[in-house]
């Protein structure tokens, strides 16, 4: 995987389907990889507003992201809470 968790990233695509969030920038929370071709890697995105709060949560692709060389600090986003799933 290019990134890590907590990386900030900068959304950077011509594809129609990422047309509302590019050029925004958002925290790398997970990351999968393909079972089919182990190049191709995949991301959960938080989108930042202007004011730095999350706003929603995308599934984009490695190349449609770029580095902005920060790290985001999770005491900022994370609540502290969880859910149990059965």
């Amino acid at each position: 995987a290019k990134f890590a968790f907590n990386e900030i990233v900068k959304i950077s695509s011509n594809k129609l389907e990422l047309t509302k969030v590019n050029g925004k920038i958002g925290i790398v929370r997970g990351f999968s990889q393909s079972e089919i071709d182990s190049a191709i890697f995949a991301y959960a995105i938080d989108i930042l507003d202007k004011n730095g709060k999350i706003t929603d949560g995308w599934f984009i692709y490695e190349e449609d992201l770029h580095s902005t060389g920060k790290k985001a600090d999770p005491k900022e986003f994370e609540t502290g809470e969880s859910i149990r799933v059965k």
